[in-house]
């Protein structure tokens, strides 16, 4: 039966460890190095320092408005509205109304049959 030993997998676990703390501090230092370079920068140009930084205040809030849904609109101005238009169709409905009558109206010739009718009362008591 061929088992490995386990004494031998420690050196070999041993050197993984020392080569991975090794890559981190490795990582550490340019995280360092890169922290250090924008510090500089932004002690060298303060002015457009404050303005990429409200650039970048501003196109999140952008971005922030543009995912947010449109807020719910309430029951009650949805019903207010549904009456305002049900009257407005109303009221036109109406006008079209009188506004044909008014036409049969001058279809009739008032004028003549009122004149026929007034020049016959007055002809009774002459």
């Amino acid at each position: 039966m061929n088992t490995p030993s386990i004494p031998s997998a420690l050196p070999e676990i041993a050197a993984d460890a020392a080569k991975a703390a090794s890559n981190a501090c490795n990582v550490c230092n340019v995280c360092k190095s890169t922290a250090a370079r924008m510090e500089r920068c932004v002690q060298q140009h303060p002015g457009a320092t404050l303005l990429a930084a409200a650039g970048f205040g501003i196109l999140a809030m952008l971005t922030v408005r543009a995912l947010t849904p449109p807020p719910p609109r309430h029951r009650a101005a949805q019903l207010l509205e549904d009456i305002q238009q049900r009257l407005s169709d109303l009221a036109d409905s109406g006008a079209q109304s009188v506004s044909r009558g008014v036409d049969q109206l001058g279809d009739f010739h008032l004028d003549r049959k009122l004149g026929r009718l007034s020049h016959g009362i007055k002809n009774l008591f002459h």
